[in-house]
């Protein structure tokens, strides 16, 4: 008996051991059970701190700010553009106006840092109020819709998308009719000026396409006093002079860059400066400074032979782009094409009456060689080259 009795006790002991290593909560609630994976434990996420750009465009909208000078003003606007305020306050209490009046001081400030900062464009209207008793200005700031972004359900069906600058090209060249073409930019990243030089490229120096002032249409205008219907004719009539002049000097067999230099070498052997621009200008027609002069007057201006071969080339469907810029510091324009696997400048004007045979001086050149005597926008090619 007295084995059995002190094997029941130490069971007890035991038992009792067990039972005082069991802790409680405050809640008297006992502790979750091991997991048998440890690292499987939940970390909490860490709490979210305050949105501080959203509390700087509070805090700029709700303040009347006191400003000494113009540049006070300017200095506002560049802080309070990009957080997209809405409604800007100033107090012009200390600033003394001669002649101006205080809302066009304000307009005149916020002209200048669009001037400086050119990419704060994407406001596109302003409507100042003066108060004459407070001496308060206030500004409030419309922005275009497309830095806000746009969801799939605000696309119409006859809206245009745009995700490149490549793209705002391809629709306007492909909807030159001269009506107002609805698009939807869904890269709000794209920058306004780049946009607008864009869409230079587009009309053959007959139709000027541009963004309307909230960057929803692109619209489309005539030059040089002549009707949208006068330039689209010419512009069709130009393509038929084209698509004639394609047929006799390339052919399916030739590799693009052969088409290249075929269509290159038609223009320049072919066509003449057009000298009534140093002479009389008033006697040069327009047409010297369009495609329209090379293919059927065989005779132009810089302008003329650039867009020429932007013109011959974008029919075969070969990448090319007009590049304006200055030759040893004079206005002009000539070409960027993709030759050789790699982006090259083109000069048609410098090589004029010139042929293979006799050697191009201005075909196929590197940045380094071009940048010797052209000087151009090399942010905006950038931009637009790098684009798939």
């Amino acid at each position: 008996m007295n084995r059995y009795m002190i094997i029941i006790v130490l069971l007890s002991c035991t038992l009792l051991t067990a039972c005082k290593t069991i802790q409680t909560d405050s809640n008297n609630q006992l502790p979750p059970s091991p997991t048998t994976e440890p690292n499987d434990t939940i970390t909490p996420e860490p709490s979210k701190g305050p949105d501080i750009s959203q509390q700087k465009k509070e805090e700029l909208e709700t303040t009347i700010n006191t400003v000494n000078s113009e540049q006070d003003i300017i200095d506002v606007l560049i802080e309070g553009i990009p957080l997209f305020c809405e409604k800007l306050s100033f107090d012009l209490g200390n600033i003394v106006l001669s002649n101006e009046l205080p809302d066009l001081f304000v307009q005149n400030a916020y002209y200048k840092v669009t001037s400086q900062q050119p990419s704060l464009k994407y406001v596109y209207e302003t409507k100042i109020q003066y108060n004459e008793e407070t001496k308060i200005a206030t500004c409030e700031l419309m922005y275009m819709p497309f830095k806000f972004g746009f969801h799939d359900s605000e696309v119409l069906s006859n809206t245009h998308l745009v995700y490149t600058l490549k793209d705002l090209i391809s629709i306007a060249q492909d909807n030159l009719t001269g009506a107002s073409v609805d698009i939807r930019i869904m890269n709000p990243n794209l920058d306004v000026d780049d946009m607008q030089k864009a869409l230079q490229q587009v009309g053959y120096g007959y139709i000027v396409c541009e963004l309307n002032k909230d960057a929803t249409q692109i619209t489309m205008s005539p030059t040089y006093s002549r009707t949208i219907e006068e330039c689209l004719s010419y512009i069709k009539d130009t393509e038929l002079l084209a698509d004639e002049i394609l047929k006799d000097i390339v052919s399916d067999s030739m590799t693009d860059d052969e088409k290249i230099v075929a269509v290159y070498s038609y223009v320049a052997e072919n066509t003449a400066y057009d000298y009534r621009y140093y002479t009389n200008r008033n006697e040069m027609p327009y047409e010297s400074m369009t495609a329209y002069g090379v293919l059927k007057d065989n005779l132009a201006i810089c302008g003329g032979y650039s867009w020429a071969v932007r013109l011959l080339l974008d029919r075969i469907g070969i990448e090319c782009y007009n590049v304006t810029g200055l030759l040893s510091g004079e206005s002009h324009m000539w070409n960027i094409i993709k030759y050789e696997d790699k982006y090259l400048y083109f000069d048609t004007t410098n090589d004029a009456g010139l042929t293979p045979d006799l050697g191009f001086r201005n075909f196929a050149m590197t940045v380094e060689q071009a940048s010797q005597s052209h000087e151009w926008d090399d942010e905006f090619l950038e931009h637009l080259l790098a684009e798939k």
